[in-house]
């Protein structure tokens, strides 16, 4: 719950949706966080290629994806689930785990992996 809450905190008042990404390491510790993409009031284009080589540069094993609503709706778009799973098709290829994307709002948060989408 303490790692939701600080997601909230760093996305709820942003004005454009973020895409933010969770590194970790195979204890599941945080070795980095950081924003990677910005886009509009509506969506964010997420480069997957851009999202490796990042995780391979902090040797990370596993990986949280992250993304704020700014309209507030807490349902994932079409968009949303199929990047979610194109990703973890990816991931598991190069021994990836994707451990979660969860969506933020005003409303509070949606997990793909409770939602049962990952």
């Amino acid at each position: 719950i303490q790692l939701l809450d600080y997601l909230k905190f760093s996305l709820l008042n942003r004005e454009i949706e973020v895409f933010k990404v969770l590194f970790l390491n195979t204890q599941n510790e945080l070795l980095k966080e950081e924003e990677l993409f910005k886009g509009t009031i509506d969506r964010s284009t997420v480069y997957i290629r851009e999202l490796i080589k990042k995780i391979l540069n902090y040797n990370a094993k596993s990986v949280i994806l992250v993304h704020n609503h700014p309209a507030g709706s807490l349902k994932p778009s079409q968009a949303d689930i199929a990047l979610t799973r194109k990703v973890k098709e990816i991931f598991e290829g190069i021994e990836i785990r994707l451990l979660d994307h969860i969506i933020i709002s005003e409303k509070g948060y949606f997990s793909f992996l409770e939602g049962g989408i990952l």
